[in-house]
């Protein structure tokens, strides 16, 4: 008797949790496509966001393009890609993952097929919040210009015959780039300044980092941009700036194998990281035309 009893509930228990398993079941598959439907969402959201700018060259080009293939049309007319802005794109993105975390954490059977749903939203999700982060412009943030604490002119020290052109590669500096001071130092001797200059009237060729720019090119002589001056111990030796001079470009002139420069222009300006790519590819052409001007007129 005490066996049947046994036997009695065992059968019990198992009804039990077939009927549990029967009530969750039902739900379980629910959550499941519910998480199948949205990962769906979020390949259509992030085909429309990665098929956007397929249209970009086109309308940048200007060209018109009289031959499309029929996917290149279809991918260009999708109405989705009106989606495809970065706000959208997060906004779409961030809202699924919370969507599939909840989902996750709801559901109490785990089956296979949704998990790969989950991997698969996830995806998604993560090429739309790519897609936003490439196609956002990043600003760089300018720095605020100073007051210089110098003095204002300009001074040709040269002989006569240079002095039309130094005067011409001082007024084109200041003019033309974000330079706010020049100077051109030419065997030893300082043949020109001109902007917002320092108290001392000569630049010292003498000066470390000036020694340094001049120097060979097998002991690092070149180029010397100082996009923050103020930050390095080396501002002393620019007694020729303002004291407060915010960066510097030394550009080395008739340089020599062996030798290293006979000069150099020294630039100096009132914002850190003033000069660009695009100041600095002028101001070299200065120096190109400066430097020829003056060997030059040593052959005459």
């Amino acid at each position: 008797d005490d066996d049947d009893d046994d036997d009695d509930d065992d059968d019990d228990d198992d009804d039990n949790n077939n009927n549990n398993n029967n009530n969750n079941t039902p739900r379980a598959t629910t959550m499941a496509r519910v998480g199948r439907a949205a990962a769906r969402l979020l390949l259509l959201a992030a085909l429309a966001g990665l098929v956007a700018p397929l249209r970009a060259p086109l309308r940048a080009s200007g060209v018109r393009v009289q031959r499309r293939t029929a996917l290149a049309m279809a991918l260009s007319d999708n109405p989705l890609s009106k989606l495809a802005t970065p706000a959208v794109s997060v906004a779409i993105g961030m809202t699924g993952l919370t969507l599939l975390v909840a989902n996750r954490f709801a559901t109490e059977i785990l089956f296979n097929s949704q998990s790969r749903t989950d991997i698969i939203a996830t995806i998604g999700a993560g090429s739309l919040l790519l897609t936003a982060l490439a196609a956002k412009d990043v600003d760089t943030r300018d720095f605020d210009k100073v007051e210089l604490k110098g003095f204002q002119g300009s001074e040709v020290t040269a002989p006569d015959n240079q002095k039309a052109l130094l005067q011409w590669a001082l007024d084109a500096t200041l003019d033309a780039s974000e330079a706010t001071s020049a100077h051109v130092l030419w065997d030893g001797q300082t043949l020109a300044r001109g902007g917002i200059v320092g108290e001392a009237p000569t630049v010292d060729p003498a000066a470390p980092i000036l020694k340094k720019a001049m120097s060979p090119a097998d002991k690092r002589g070149g180029e010397v941009f100082l996009p923050d001056l103020q930050i390095l111990p080396g501002k002393l030796e620019f007694t020729y700036l303002p004291v407060n001079c915010q960066t510097v470009f030394i550009l080395p002139l008739g340089v020599t194998a062996v030798g290293g420069a006979r000069g150099a222009m020294i630039f100096g300006g009132d914002q850190k990281r003033s000069f660009s790519p695009r100041d600095l590819a002028f101001l070299r052409s200065i120096g190109v035309r400066l430097e020829a001007g003056l060997l030059a007129d040593e052959t005459q």
